[in-house]
């Protein structure tokens, strides 16, 4: 991962407004340079960079049977979901932001665990070779780039000495969930937990677990969940080789694409854990305000706005994993800048009013769609500034009219009664 540290210093000195096309150019130059190398004449060894990709885990298990077993937990179907609540106050789909009218009727793939023999894992990605040396594309995805060979590991030239372990070992890390100081909260949260309802459900007995614990909400959620300490392979940079490798697929797959019963098992599993005490029926506003990118410029202008509707500024770094799942439970609106922060909205109670602010520079719709398979009151507000017709600005900071979220948020509340 030490070559991940550098990319990112060298892309931090350059300006923000560059890095769309720098991510463009990086996509293209490792698909280059991994179409290259695939075709290279290399001896094979487990220290072999894969040279071939299979798109699933279950066309894997398909193809090659005496290899590998697939059992599928959801079917794949069509999911269709409610029209976000805009500041103008629309419900259909005219006015809305395109980013969100793609997500308005989304295919959900196939959910559930294969089981490979001699597989492999490398730790820090998650990535899965096959014993044929294929990647397997949709459990080893990376958020970036829609080939399979533009994956980092078809540009390196040799893979970590494998180390074999004995018995079967369970995968959950995912590579946009543990990079090396920047784990992100809502793949943890959205994408990777979840990964622990599928090998319950499908029963696949495991041995030892691939599960980054960098951060603290990551170790405090884990011990939750009752993990044990002792069965957890977080290391950094492994690569190994079990007797048999359990491999969940990846939840919000494609990125972002969240289902509903992922939603419904991180309130089913955490809610029984909240601590006793009776509940505060608060309004909050998350703040992004210690973060290093996406803040709310005008923070102060829009808290005098909504300060006497009752809201409180809040942030979630100060409390416990386990702290904020009880304060987003009896929440009883919310209002947060888009970044990870607003993943949580997972845990309000169904019917709750959540609005979330974006830069006209980068809209992601991925959070809407986690609300709305939790059955939320979803709106979004666009801030000031030029709409991009192309690329974004994943960075920028967000300026908001405080008085089109306070009439928004009064328009819902009425609606809630």
């Amino acid at each position: 991962m030490k070559s991940h540290s550098i990319r990112n210093f060298v892309v931090a000195q350059f300006p923000a407004w560059t890095h769309p096309a720098l991510r463009s150019v990086e996509m293209m130059a490792l698909t280059a340079t991994g179409g290259v190398l695939r075709h290279l004449p290399m001896e094979r060894t487990p220290r072999t960079p894969p040279r071939r990709a299979i798109d699933t885990l279950q066309r894997y298990a398909e193809e090659r049977p005496s290899r590998a077993t697939y059992q599928e937990i959801y079917p794949p179907h069509i999911d269709h979901r409610k029209p976000p609540v805009t500041a103008a106050g629309l419900g259909g789909e005219e006015g809305i932001h395109p980013s969100f009218v793609a997500e308005l009727s989304r295919a959900m793939p196939s959910a559930g665990v294969g089981v490979i023999r001699e597989g492999r894992v490398l730790t820090s990605m998650g990535a899965i070779i096959t014993p044929e040396n294929w990647l397997v594309t949709d459990v080893s995805h990376t958020g970036a780039g829609d080939s399979p060979y533009s994956h980092p590991l078809f540009s390196k030239l040799r893979l970590p000495e494998a180390t074999r372990v004995k018995g079967r070992v369970a995968v959950m890390t995912m590579y946009p969930g543990n990079l090396p100081g920047h784990p992100y909260y809502a793949h943890w949260l959205l994408d990777m937990l979840p990964r622990l309802h599928l090998l319950e459900k499908s029963g696949e007995r495991w041995d030892k677990l691939v599960v980054p614990q960098v951060v603290g909400y990551q170790r405090e959620s884990l011990r939750l969940l009752g993990i044990d300490p002792e069965k957890i392979i977080s290391a950094p940079g492994l690569h190994l080789q079990p007797d048999e490798l359990v491999v969940p697929t990846l939840v919000g797959f494609p990125i972002g694409n969240y289902p509903a019963w992922a939603c419904h098992w991180l309130k089913e599993r955490f809610f029984p854990l909240i601590p006793p005490g009776a509940a505060a029926r608060r309004r909050l506003y998350i703040s992004r305000g210690k973060a290093a990118r996406r803040r709310l410029l005008n923070e102060d202008e829009l808290m005098a706005a909504l300060s006497p509707l009752g809201f409180e500024r809040v942030f979630l770094e100060e409390q416990s994993f386990i702290d904020n799942v009880r304060m987003l439970r009896d929440a009883e609106a919310v209002i947060s800048p888009h970044g990870a922060n607003t993943a949580i909205f997972t845990f309000c109670r169904s019917g709750t009013p959540v609005i979330e602010l974006f830069s006209p520079a980068y809209v992601s719709a991925c959070h809407y769609s986690a609300a709305c398979q939790s059955d939320l009151n979803y709106a979004y507000v666009l801030g000031k500034g030029r709409v991009r017709e192309r690329g974004f600005r994943s960075s920028d900071d967000i300026t908001v009219d405080p008085g089109h979220v306070t009439d928004l948020l009064n328009e819902m509340m009425k609606e809630l009664g």
